[in-house]
Parts: structure tokens; sequence; C-alpha cells
């Protein structure tokens, strides 16, 4: 077998293990979900979820996302260097550090525009570092395909979180305190840890590598900001003019659309890598024949997962929660083309940055002008189809702008009409056929078959790919 094969061999393992890992443990805390649906009320769930939305903006104000895409990126230069870890931990503690303090001199302003009590937004800025750090380790690991590691990491975690957060329920009576405070204290047992363990190490600066990271980040935070607010915007306008039981209702719609989460992170993790590497003209070809798999496959699985939409919604809201079974449709999608739309805009980052952040700050005001009247009208499915709609623009950017810098369209043109041509006509039908799973299976069939047809005669790229 020759270096090449052998590369392959261990990429495609490393793909296989990142899904089933993201999938077991994300699978794990999904099974806990009609736990905490019945358990505990609407307005505990509501609040649970403002926190979760916060936590993600702040994310980026205090990361500037150094821990995601940015890290590959980084790796790409500095991955042999001992010291990258332990700096990239100060790198991020010091933003944190800058922002706590602000944050303690003007508290009261910032609660009122939250939401939460000083005790929340402390803990929020602490679990940040800690899942930074995590992301710094998980990516570092993975760059050099070290997937066991991760894999078994992720699944201890992923097991130990929701068990943790009945036990907190069950015996010290706490509500939505008991989703927030499990995950800090995993992330204290596991990931804390090893931060102090590359920080203990004798060289843990480097100049040239702190410098990088922000000279990566920083051109790229109005993107990270926009990206952050078209993730979460909505339900914190739900929270402000619906309650905070609408947004329980609605983040039980978000757990069910967001199991297709852990397979799309999965892919992203293992694919993120080789398309920065292959992000030169050269290569062209093949991101485009890798393109023209990951979109047919993408939309079939959106259609599999639409097809069970409503017994899989039922089974983790219940009747309690069954206003929220319409957004689900809208929001499975809006996954689909968020990480269609992260795997093309990793590409344009490598070329050009400000193409990146234009086609992002497009799409938060195309959903930002829609959500405020679409809630008004609909209620919170009018959060979801202003979700879709972001996510759509910001895919259809993102393509032309990867148009525009590599010269060349990344998906083919006949597969990128009829795979969205597909999915267009299915997803309605299957929304209005959601009372009769023959009818829904039909469906199915046929987007099956219209999949297969779009892949049809692509085994010689395949092939080709194969060699890249």
């Amino acid at each position: 077998m020759d270096t090449a094969d052998k590369n392959l061999n261990v990429q495609a393992r490393a793909s296989v293990f990142y899904i089933f890992s993201n999938l077991l443990s994300k699978g794990f805390v999904f099974i806990f979900t009609p736990i905490f649906a019945r358990i505990l009320s609407a307005e505990a769930l509501g609040i649970y979820s403002l926190y979760v939305s916060w936590l993600g903006i702040f994310t980026v104000i205090s990361t500037l996302e150094m821990h995601g895409n940015i890290t590959y990126r980084a790796l790409l230069t500095f991955d042999s260097d001992e010291s990258f870890l332990s700096t990239a931990f100060i790198s991020v503690g010091s933003i944190s550090s800058v922002l706590l303090s602000i944050y303690i001199l003007f508290r009261d302003s910032f609660n009122a525009i939250t939401g939460l009590t000083t005790p929340l937004t402390v803990i929020m800025l602490l679990q940040i570092f800690l899942n930074a750090s995590e992301g710094f380790i998980f990516a570092k690991k993975r760059f050099s395909y070290n997937y066991k590691w991760v894999c078994t990491l992720n699944i201890i975690m992923g097991i130990i979180t929701p068990i943790l957060s009945i036990i907190l329920i069950y015996f010290f009576g706490l509500s939505y305190l008991s989703r927030i405070l499990s995950p800090l204290f995993v992330s204290v047992a596991f990931i804390l840890p090893h931060t102090l363990h590359f920080l203990g190490k004798r060289r843990i600066f480097n100049k040239k590598i702190y410098r990088h990271l922000f000279a990566l980040s920083i051109p790229m935070l109005p993107h990270f900001i926009f990206l952050s607010l078209m993730a979460n915007g909505d339900k914190i306008i739900i929270s402000q003019i619906l309650g905070s039981e609408a947004v329980g209702t609605y983040s039980i719609a978000y757990s069910v659309a967001y199991i297709l989460m852990p397979l799309t992170q999965g892919a992203s993790s293992s694919l993120f890598p080789w398309l920065t590497r292959h992000s030169g003209k050269e290569c062209k070809s093949d991101v485009r024949v890798a393109f023209d798999y990951i979109l047919p496959f993408s939309m079939l699985l959106a259609g599999a997962f639409l097809l069970i939409t409503p017994e899989l919604y039922l089974f983790v809201g219940g009747e309690k929660f069954k206003d929220g079974l319409a957004s689900v449709y809208p929001l499975s999608l809006s996954v689909i083309f968020l990480f269609l739309s992260n795997l093309i805009s990793s590409v344009n980052a490598c070329h050009k940055k400000r193409d990146v952040v234009i086609s992002t700050l497009i799409s938060f005001l195309v959903g930002a002008s829609c959500v405020l009247p679409l809630v008004n009208a609909l209620g919170i499915i009018g959060g979801a189809i202003a979700s879709l709609l972001a996510y759509i623009t910001l895919f259809s950017l993102n393509l032309y702008f990867s148009y525009k810098s590599l010269g060349f369209l990344m998906i083919n043109a006949g597969t990128l009409i009829a795979s969205l041509l597909l999915i267009g006509i299915y997803a309605p039908i299957s929304f209005i056929s959601r009372t009769s799973l023959p009818l829904r299976i039909i469906l199915l069939v046929i987007l099956i078959i219209g999949a297969l047809y779009i892949l049809k005669g692509k085994k010689k790229n395949f092939r080709r790919l194969k060699k890249a």
C-alpha cells in the first residue's frame, strides 16, 4: 500500500470515528432530552435556552473563534511547535480576563440586556474558556489524526453530562441550573487538567503563534459575530416578544432539528483539514468533485430526517410541546445549509476573507429584517423561517464568492439545481403529509431515486477524489 492509500485510510477511519463519537455523545444527550422536557417546565427550558444563546454570542467575543476553523489553518504552520496549545490558551485567557473585568464594571447594564444574573454570567465566561480549551486540544489531536483519543474523551463527556444534570435535579432540587452546571463540572474534571498540563510546560508562550492566531481571527471576527447572531438571535427575539415559555417550546424544536448536527459536525471535523490543505486553485477539480458528492448526500440526509420528524418530535416533547413541531422543518434545513455554507467558507477564507464577512453580514441582515415581523405574525415558527432564509442566503453568497475567487463553481450547476429542486419540493410536501406515514415513505423513496440519479455516472470522479 503506497503512502497516498495509507493517508486515505487514516482519513477515512478518522471520519468514521469522528461521526460515530459525535453521534454517540450527542445521541446520549438526546436520549435524556425527553426526560428534561417532562421534568422541567417550559419556562425553565426557556431560561436555559436563553443562557445557551448568550453563551454562543459571548464565545465569539471572548475567544475570537480561535478554537474553531482558525486553529486548523494555524496548525498548517505551527503543527510541530510544542508551545502551540499553551500559547492558544493564554491568548483566549487574556481576552476572557479583559471581558470579565469590563463585565464587572458594567454588570448592571449587561444584565439588563441579557436577562441573566451576575453568577450565571460569570459561570458562562468560565465555561467559554474551558470550551475554547477543549476546541484547541481536540483540533490539535484531530489535525494529527489522533482520532481515538478525541473520540473516547468526547463520548465519556457526552455520557456523563446529562447524567449529572439528572442527579442535580433529583438530589439537589436544581432546575435550569442543572443544565448549566453539569457541563461546567465535566469540563473542569476532564478539560482543565489537560489545559494546566500544557500551561505547565517549560516553553509555554510563542509570540509568533500569538500574532498568527490574532492575524487569522481578527479579519474574520465580524463574520463570526454575525454568524453567532444568526444562530442565536431568533431565540433572543422570541424570548423578548413571546416570553420564556415560548422559548422553551422553541428549544424542543431546536433539540429535535439539531439531531442532525452531530452528523454534520463529524463530517465537518474530518473535511475541514482536507479542504484547508486543498484550498489552492491547483486543487479545484478535487474540491469540486468532493462537493458534487456532499450536496446530494446532505439533501438525502435532510429528507430521511424529515420522514421521521413527527414521530421523533412526539417522543422528545410529547403533547406538552406539540406547538413546536412545525418549527422543526425549517430548522432542520437550516442545519444542512449551515453545514454546506461552513464547508464553502472554509475554502473562501483561504483566499478572500472579505467575501466571507460580506456574505455573513448580508445573511444576518436578511434574517434580522425578517425575524421580528415573522415572529409577530406567525409565532415561534416565524423565527425558524427567518433562520432558514438567512442560511439559504449564506449558502448562496458563499457559493457566489467562491466562484469569484476560484473562477469556477465548487458544485456542478446540474448537481446544484437538481439537488435544491429535489429538497425544495420534498420538504413542503413532507410537512403537508406529516400525518400520513405511508405517503412520507413514498416521498423518501422518490428522494432516494432522485439522489441516486444525480450521483449516476460519477464513479470515475470518485476514484480521482480518492487519489487526492
